[in-house]
């Protein structure tokens, strides 16, 4: 009898150490070279749950703006798309004569003041 609990604790010693070493390729295999960085990288069930959560918002933020972006391809399909270089040429060109406006009005302005007979 006690030859047989000394090959079983023999067997299961083997079997422990074989279990240890599939556990150590395992992990290493997953980019865990020691078993402190694995431990490091476990997360409590309040924080899988936090995640979990996180990333179903997430996925739900991208589902509405691939839904708003659809929208607005289709919005958009038909219109014109615009000459941005030619608007900022005419917005500038505008801009200038505004300016010549002004002081041509500020240029009357004085004028007049000069002309006016004193009160």
């Amino acid at each position: 009898m006690a030859g047989d609990l000394d090959r079983l604790k023999g067997g299961l010693g083997a079997e422990k150490a074989e279990a240890a070493a599939v556990y150590a390729a395992k992990r290493i295999a997953l980019g865990f070279a020691a078993e402190a960085d694995y431990k490091k990288a476990l997360r409590s069930e309040a924080e899988l749950q936090a995640l979990q959560e996180g990333l179903a918002a997430y996925e739900q933020a991208v589902r509405r703006v691939e839904h708003d972006l659809t929208r607005l391809v289709g919005v958009t399909k038909d219109q014109e798309k615009q000459d941005l270089d030619r608007l900022e040429a005419k917005k500038t060109e505008l801009e200038q004569e505004q300016q010549a406006l002004d002081e041509l009005r500020q240029m009357i302005g004085t004028r007049l003041e000069i002309n006016l007979p004193p009160d």
